[in-house]
């Protein structure tokens, strides 16, 4: 059989458009597709609290002391009110001391102006108090005063008066007892003591102050 060349390229063109089906076939066939595998992993982690006790510190209680704001003022049954022999003398104006003791069994407090009462004999003098004086004690402003029991002297004050006869005068009071009462103790005390006011009498009182402070401020 004769094929002519018009027949022979039509073959041709068949058989190669056949091969390159098979080619194109087996290409796509041959593809490999890989799937990226994602794995995933969970971590669990755990936590762990540690409590720590705090350490415990035993404290042992301050001891307790009694201060001026705790205690009671002194009673009359507690005190005990003495003339002292620490005086001053300045010109026309002469001062003498007075002393508190606790004859008690528990501390107290004394403060302010002792209240002064003169007697002549059984009579009554008044005399004009002020609480103005020459020496530095008169200066103190009143204070809580600690009493500690079964002291004699922990507390004073000074008294002073003018002994210069005023408006005429040509005697002055002889007075021999002078009636101290302290503050919040309720009735006075009745100390011997002989001195002459002159004036109305006048006189002046400090407050009462330490005995510490007494002593450092007042002569004798």
């Amino acid at each position: 059989m004769q094929f002519n060349r018009a027949t022979a390229l039509a073959v041709g063109v068949l058989v190669a458009g056949g091969a390159l089906a098979g080619c194109s076939s087996s290409t796509a066939s041959g593809v490999s597709t890989h799937r990226k595998r994602v794995v995933t992993t969970t971590s669990t982690s755990s936590t762990t609290t540690s409590t720590t006790a705090a350490p415990t510190s035993t404290t042992a209680a301050a001891p307790t002391s009694t201060t001026t704001a705790q205690l009671s003022r002194c009673t009359r049954s507690q005190l005990e009110v003495r003339a002292d022999t620490r005086s001053e003398v300045a010109a026309g104006n002469p001062e003498m001391g007075f002393t508190i003791g606790n004859t008690g069994a528990t501390a107290c407090i004394v403060e302010g102006y002792p209240v002064i009462g003169l007697l002549a004999g059984s009579r009554t003098v008044t005399a004009q108090v002020s609480h103005q004086g020459q020496g530095q004690i008169f200066s103190n402003t009143p204070s809580p005063v600690t009493l500690d029991p079964g002291v004699a002297s922990g507390a004073a004050f000074v008294l002073a008066y003018t002994d210069i006869q005023q408006n005429g005068q040509t005697s002055c009071p002889a007075i021999t007892t002078v009636e101290v009462t302290v503050p919040g103790s309720g009735t006075g005390f009745p100390v011997q003591k002989s001195f002459y006011p002159c004036g109305a009498p006048n006189i002046s009182v400090s407050p009462i102050v330490s005995d510490a402070r007494y002593k450092a401020e007042f002569g004798g």
